[in-house]
């Protein structure tokens, strides 16, 4: 269990003593100063440019497996996020994963899922379209079954350099659109989020839910879009901005209402001030090959 405490520290999230996390969001432009790999060649998130991006058609389909079970954990507020922690994590017996797809080798297990949004719903995700910001962005961070008991391999930056297929890391980001109606499936982390900001020590409040993550993957505007998703090797988001993350950015965006928009931005940060624009600036593509992969996501039992 220490293995997986400290790997959720490395993403910047918080388990303990928030105290002891040395960043915030609004000193996101110096990070590279205080975090050397933060000035990296393959930093996330970034802008995807859909002409620019490599369509792909041959992989397998995407496979989210055990994701259309109820699961139980607890949302809290990181001081930087409001965060899901499944109550069975990675290592612990079967959970959420997922495997194929153009992430091409090894299952990922679910080992948490956190939230970034903005002060208005001008700006907030963290990844853009075609330079379109969206609302809201939703992480589902996911570290490789091997690893499930080694942080060290999985963030070793040097093996994910050199082998494209073996990242410690796989992360599904899903973009949210404004409608004009409360979407039900935000329903559970929406009520979370209102009882945390009601609570004086909103970061000792740990609210207990029940999701089903397979509703997140199947919603979606797919008529404008369809089933497609963008893949590519990056990093965390946030320090120490580890380059140990194989991306995959779902092109279908969730619809959230205003209302629901608002239950987020009542949370606050360690300081007491709204906990709002907790996102990274889109970071340099450089050299790196972004792939549409134009394959199904399809969900599965077994791994």
């Amino acid at each position: 269990m220490n293995n997986l405490i400290a790997i959720v520290l490395f993403l910047g999230v918080h388990i303990g003593n928030a105290a002891d996390v040395k960043w915030n969001h609004e000193g996101r432009d110096y990070w590279p100063k205080q975090f050397p790999a933060c000035n990296g060649k393959r930093q996330s998130p970034i802008n995807i440019d859909v002409d620019d991006a490599k369509v792909e058609s041959t992989v397998q389909d995407l496979k989210f497996a055990r994701y259309n079970q109820d699961w139980d954990g607890k949302m809290v507020n990181t001081g930087h996020a409001l965060q899901f922690n499944p109550d069975m994590p990675p290592g612990m017996g079967s959970v959420p994963g997922i495997k194929f797809g153009a992430i091409e080798t090894g299952t990922y297990n679910l080992l948490q899922a956190h939230f970034h949004w903005g002060s208005h719903s001008g700006q907030g995700s963290e990844h853009r379209i075609n330079d379109i910001e969206y609302p809201m962005e939703m992480h589902l961070v996911h570290i490789r079954n091997a690893f499930d008991d080694n942080t060290t391999q999985a963030l070793d930056v040097e093996e994910c350099t050199q082998n494209d297929r073996i990242c410690g890391l796989a992360v599904v980001g899903i973009l949210f659109h404004v409608g004009s109606e409360n979407n039900t499936v935000m329903e559970p982390i929406v009520e979370a989020a209102l009882h945390i900001a009601e609570d004086a020590d909103q970061f000792s409040h740990a609210h207990n839910v029940s999701i089903n993550f397979i509703d997140f993957i199947n919603e979606g505007d797919t008529e404008a879009n369809g089933p497609a998703y963008y893949y590519y090797k990056g990093s965390l988001t946030t320090p120490g901005c580890q380059e140990v993350v194989s991306w995959v950015v779902l092109e279908n965006t969730i619809s959230i209402s205003e209302y629901q928009l608002e239950a987020f931005r009542k949370l606050k940060y360690l300081d007491g001030a709204p906990m709002v624009d907790n996102y990274r600036h889109p970071q340099p593509v450089n050299n790196r090959m972004i792939k549409r992969v134009l394959r199904e996501l399809k969900e599965e039992s077994p791994v």
